[in-house]
């Protein structure tokens, strides 16, 4: 096919016929805007009485110009082909166009009765196409007409979006920020206790609809601000939740995208501010019923903000405020199309027939967003899973079927339309072939297949100093730095309360020995009573003596002594099993690992049975991979940590229990595993003992799905409650 053939292709349209003797016109009340973005300009047809808008590039802007009610569809567009013959638009674009004009109401034409029939076919299918892409779990609702209710509230709006009002907010933001970081660890204990109970579940649910109404009603007044309408108000049932909506579509219209950012932010602002406010009272109140409530004003209102409402990532009020402060209309659906046409070309080998043209500085936006997007709402939709899934096992698997469908099926879908709709042989065979060997890359090539970890660097126990008891260091029988012997005296505890009671027991005893040698020569029958209390007594002395015995500490083997900061210590306190100071034995360096139970059983058949290597990278060194081998499992798992740095509250990456304030109780049981690394010793790193180190179990290779599926498998296994 020659050039002119494509060129006549993608020009005319079969469906031309319909509509090229119709005469439009704009109606009266609709009004034109300019908006410049980026340097491009926009133009914007509203119908404030509507709330419509629809927005305009300039060729479209050019053809609705001319649509004054004397001429054609088929004169304008001829006007227009002359015009501009290389950038004109096509026969299907000025139909689509049209009824997206019509269909919202700003445009008349001529033979309005035959209007309908021109354009129900297209009408239907566009109608399908809208019911096959609704989601069962959001309806929305309209219920009346907002407009009295905030003609009654607009003398509120100026103080409102005032600037001592913003700073008010700002200042207690902040402060409920810096509150919040400070009681970290209330906050969290009491709202791991508040969401693992399905009463406060419910209640969250009851008062997730009265704080979006506050939410809604700061969009309202913020549109109301800048002299534009809002009417219309209803419901959205939200997973069966009725979560309150208004339409400020309104705020499309305004000329200033600052304005228009603070239509989008009024409403994070609002839940922010009640956030704020609810934590002033989580802080003051004794715990209870108002407590409890306060503090799921704060999840709502904060946590639901930063994840999701708030979050450019998802299409709510962050991702509209984002794009109007980077001035990036439409980010969203740009993104789209680009990596589709993208994709289009590479596999499909033809080009788009309306490509999309990046604006100034837009490409790496373009490239970004839809990929980071569709990542954070499949973790997060997994998360949602996942938690419902620990109360409900089937609506747990519902979820998981939405998840799957939004993530895998339905691109997959879109990605068949495009390959099959591309009407070239060439092209589906590509697509085909591409798809397919996807699919064999995923399923059956072997991949790199290891298990990540954290580890503390460790030494034995028998280079380990620990207290026997406790006590305070009175002092130091050896120096840091000093070569010392198994046995020999390190440092000497005093706790005067053991010597009390030695002196006490002594005194116990003889009083008990002088009693029974009295009772057997007056009262026989007593001795064998007062014998039982002398042994008791003498056993109480003799483990209070041991404990006296360990307040010296010695020496487990022979090594040079370290004690980080010696001096200090003199005269601190340390509990029993306390780590006072190591010694460097010459032993082989060790890293003590902590692994969740269902981690270590693979870590324990893979790695024990094919003695592959592991690999290790110290913090101190993290350029450089060590390896190692695991030498000793501890016996089951273990409800303490060996160290807080591998805890969450420490950096690490195992959960902690929240009602624990050490951050060394994880919430699930751990395994602990020792990796000893090859040729490092541990004078080769001083006094980094505790350090965290980064462990890399090797467990061969396997295929990417195999790998994802094992994963799934875990994820389930921990989060879903089997008996829901």
């Amino acid at each position: 096919m020659g050039v002119v053939g494509v060129m006549q292709e993608t020009l005319f349209s079969p469906r031309w016929y319909r509509v090229a003797s119709l005469r439009p016109q704009l109606r009266a009340q609709v009004e034109l805007r300019r908006q410049d973005q980026r340097g491009v300009a926009w133009f914007l047809l509203l119908d404030e009485s509507s709330d419509e808008v629809r927005r305009l590039n300039r060729l479209a802007y050019e053809f609705v110009g001319r649509c004054d009610g004397t001429l054609t569809v088929q004169e304008i567009w001829e006007a227009l082909l002359a015009a501009r013959p290389e950038e004109a638009m096509t026969q299907d674009e000025i139909v689509r166009l049209l009824m997206a004009l019509h269909e919202r109401g700003l445009v008349d034409f001529d033979r309005a009765a035959n209007v309908e029939a021109v354009f129900r076919a297209r009408a239907v299918k566009r109608r399908r196409q809208r019911l096959q892409g609704v989601n069962p779990l959001a309806f929305r609702l309209a219920m009346f007409d907002p407009s009295a209710l905030l003609t009654r509230l607009q003398p509120l709006a100026p103080w409102v979006f005032s600037s001592g009002m913003l700073a008010l907010w700002l200042v207690g933001v902040l402060c409920a920020a810096t509150s919040a970081a400070m009681q970290a660890g209330g906050l969290f204990a009491h709202a791991a206790r508040l969401l693992a109970s399905p009463g406060y579940v419910f209640m969250t649910w009851l008062m997730y609809p009265l704080i979006k109404a506050v939410h809604e009603a700061a969009h309202a007044l913020a549109v109301q601000r800048w002299g534009a309408a809002v009417h219309q108000a209803g419901v959205t049932l939200l997973m069966l939740t009725p979560v309150p909506f208004v339409n400020a579509s309104a705020a499309d219209g305004f000329r200033h995208r600052h304005q228009r950012a603070l239509v989008s932010a009024a409403g994070i602002m609002a839940e922010l501010a009640i956030a704020a406010l609810a934590l002033a009272v989580w802080s003051v109140v004794q715990p209870g019923l108002v407590q409890d409530l306060a503090l799921l004003a704060v999840l709502i209102g904060a946590v639901s903000t930063v994840l999701v409402n708030g979050n450019p990532l998802m299409r709510f009020d962050g991702y509209y405020l984002f794009c109007d402060l980077l001035d990036l209309r439409n980010l969203g659906l740009r993104s789209t199309q680009w990596w589709t046409q993208c994709l289009a070309r590479v596999l499909l080998g033809t080009p788009p027939a309306a490509p999309l043209r990046p604006l100034p500085g837009e490409r790496v936006w373009l490239a970004a967003y839809a990929p980071l997007a569709t990542l954070y709402r499949f973790a997060l939709a997994l998360a949602v899973g996942l938690w419902v899934g620990s109360f409900s096992a089937l609506l747990g698997v519902a979820i998981g079927i939405f998840i799957v469908y939004g993530t895998v099926l339905k691109p997959l879908r879109a990605g068949l339309r495009v390959v099959f709709g591309s009407g070239s042989l060439r092209g589906v065979l590509r697509g085909v072939a591409a798809g397919a060997a996807l699919c064999v890359a995923l399923t059956l090539i072997p991949v790199p297949f290891s298990t990540l970890a954290q580890g503390v660097v460790w030494l034995p126990e028998r280079a380990q100093i620990r207290a026997g008891t406790d006590g305070f260091i009175a002092q130091f029988a050896a120096r840091d730095g000093q070569r010392v012997h198994a046995g020999e005296l390190i440092a000497t505890l005093r706790d005067d309360r053991l010597q009390a009671t030695a002196a006490a027991l002594a005194a116990d005893a003889t009083d008990l020995e002088v009693a029974m040698f009295q009772a057997q020569a007056n009262e026989p029958d007593k001795v064998p009573a007062l014998r039982e209390k002398l042994a008791y007594s003498r056993a109480e002395a003799a483990r209070n003596d041991e404990k006296i015995a360990q307040l010296e500490l010695r020496a487990p083997a022979d090594g040079v002594l370290v004690v980080p900061h010696q001096a200090d210590l003199v005269g601190s306190h340390f509990k029993k099993g306390d780590l006072v100071g190591h010694l460097i034995t010459g032993d082989p360096l060790t890293v003590r690992v902590a692994l969740p139970q269902e981690q270590a059983d693979l870590v324990r058949r893979r790695t024990g049975s094919a003695s592959l290597p592991v690999g290790v990278r110290l913090a101190e060194d993290p350029g450089r991979l060590r390896t190692g081998s695991v030498r000793r499992d501890m016996d089951g798992a273990v409800t303490r940590l060996p160290s807080a740095a591998l805890g969450e509250l420490g950096g690490g990456a195992i959960a902690i229990d929240p009602t624990e304030k050490d951050g060394m109780t994880p919430r699930a049981p751990v395994v602990l595993l020792d990796v000893e690394l090859a040729g490092v010793r541990p004078a080769d790193i001083g006094e980094r003992i505790g350090a965290r180190a980064l462990v890399r179990f090797d467990h061969g290779t396997l295929p990417v799905v195999q790998q994802a599926l094992r994963q799934l498998r875990q994820l389930v296994l921990q989060h879903f409650n089997p008996a829901g």
